[in-house]
């Protein structure tokens, strides 16, 4: 299926006429479509326009098709590349879901890995200040400590941060490139991508060998990072970098956002992208790897509310999960109240204090006043 795959992509066909294609034609079908008898098959499908018709009853075009998938699976074999589709087992799983999926993947390395159930994405400037690196290496170390997969695009700064610093804690990480695995760029970056290599990881491309470095593909090969990974990470961007289109993508694929807090309730060192993500609630403000897994985990039982979640709503999880509360005449909070809460309703109220840039504690205390205040006034009206 793979030489047939990228004749049609080599000749230019629309994605979903290779679909109606991989899904219906048997072997004897392609083979007349590829050798230009396509009077019998365009009576049997009416699926073809004159100018798809145009193409395959040009048996040079065709001819040259051919020859450039050959060579590519050729070529790729001898560098060990695997070239995988949309159709294949291999495929992940999480690719799958996007609207834009590419048809066609490049993977070197452990391509069991492009199916793991825990991939995080971590991006940001190329040039980050200390304290960003800092982050990076704190919040990998959980991370990888989970058992997450780490996902970058192996550019400069950040992301040269986060495969290094999966690598020095033994983790697994998968680089996503923007051209040909025949090419590692930036060219400083090629010890890197053998290390991740050597340590079972996997560098991934919908590009094919020898495709040309341009910025289009560089933006394009943001949805595939975000695209592979189940929350993404931005550590530090400024509100008009390319590391933006990963964070609109991300947020368009609906998948999780997160941007580290450097300096604990100190909004002063965020960068000026990061900072919109914030104030915008798009992102989730986080301070260690522990939030950022119990979020996701969350996500994944359907636990976790939106940015936009309300009081009432969870007043209403409070009496769900029977908060209970006896007041001790203390000053503190911790010492005033003794309260049990589901462990899972506490996460909940920690991202909310987050997202609302107040202590948790204080938000508890607001909730269970107004719990009080609201039983209160059941008994009176009874």
């Amino acid at each position: 299926m793979i030489r047939k795959l990228l004749i049609l992509k080599y000749l230019g066909v629309h994605g979903s006429l290779i679909d109606v294609l991989a899904k219906n034609f048997t072997e004897d079908e392609f083979i007349k479509l590829f050798n230009g008898e396509t009077l019998e098959l365009q009576f049997k499908y009416n699926i073809f326009k004159d100018d798809e018709l145009d193409i395959f009853s040009n048996s040079n075009i065709v001819s040259k098709a051919g020859k450039f998938a050959d060579n590519l699976i050729e070529n790729s074999k001898k560098q060990n590349i695997h070239i995988i589709s949309y159709y294949d087992e291999e495929y992940p799983t999480i690719l799958k879901e996007l609207d834009k999926r590419p048809l066609i993947i490049y993977a070197k390395g452990n391509i069991e890995l492009l199916k793991a159930s825990k991939l995080v994405a971590c991006v940001g400037t190329r040039d980050p200040s200390f304290l960003a690196v800092n982050s990076v290496k704190n919040l990998v170390e959980g991370l990888v400590e989970n058992g997450t997969v780490i996902v970058s695009g192996l550019a400069k700064g950040i992301d040269t941060e986060a495969h290094k610093a999966c690598l020095h804690h033994h983790g697994k990480t998968i680089a996503v490139l923007a051209h040909g695995l025949d090419t590692i760029y930036p060219s400083e970056n090629k010890k890197l991508a053998n290390e991740i290599l050597d340590n079972d990881g996997v560098l991934l491309s919908e590009y094919p060998l020898n495709t040309k470095i341009t910025k289009r593909n560089f933006v394009a090969r943001n949805r595939i990072v975000s695209g592979m990974s189940q929350g993404v990470i931005i550590f530090e961007a400024h509100e008009n970098s390319g590391t933006m289109h990963t964070a609109r993508y991300a947020f368009t694929q609906g998948k999780k956002l997160f941007c580290p807090l450097f300096t604990d309730g100190d909004k002063k060192n965020l960068s000026s992208g990061v900072l919109n993500l914030v104030e915008s609630n798009s992102a989730y403000l986080v301070k260690d790897s522990f939030e950022i897994i119990n979020i996701l985990n969350a996500k994944n039982r359907n636990q976790v509310k939106e940015h936009t979640i309300n009081n009432q709503e969870i007043m209403n999880s409070m009496k769900s999960k029977e908060v209970i509360a006896s007041d001790k005449n203390k000053k503190s909070l911790t010492q005033d109240i003794s309260l049990e809460i589901d462990i899972e309703l506490y996460d909940e109220l920690k991202m909310l204090a987050h997202q609302k840039d107040i202590n948790v504690n204080d938000l508890i205390s607001f909730l269970i006043t107004e719990y009080r205040e609201r039983k209160e006034g059941e008994e009176r009206d009874e």
